[in-house]
């Protein structure tokens, strides 16, 4: 009877937590996460050093300052 709750429990850790094992992208904005992860091309100044780092040197008039703030996720 031990083993049974042992295997029971394995397999309901295993479908509660086969999802976090998913290779789901980091997506840093929803934008390019949309396009198909096209961050090299749609890249803004504040997400550049995460998809172009070589784009931070083409700086606009409308790039002031920005923050980036860390998101936490879930997925069902």
């Amino acid at each position: 009877m031990k083993n049974k709750y042992k295997i029971l429990a394995t397999s309901v850790a295993t479908i509660l937590f086969a999802n976090a094992a998913s290779a789901a992208p980091y997506a840093i904005e929803a934008r390019s996460a949309a396009m198909g992860g096209v961050g090299t091309v749609s890249a803004t100044y504040l997400t550049a050093p995460f998809f172009n780092p070589a784009l931070t040197a083409i700086y606009r008039r409308n790039d002031d300052a920005g923050m980036i703030v860390p998101s936490f996720g879930g997925s069902y």
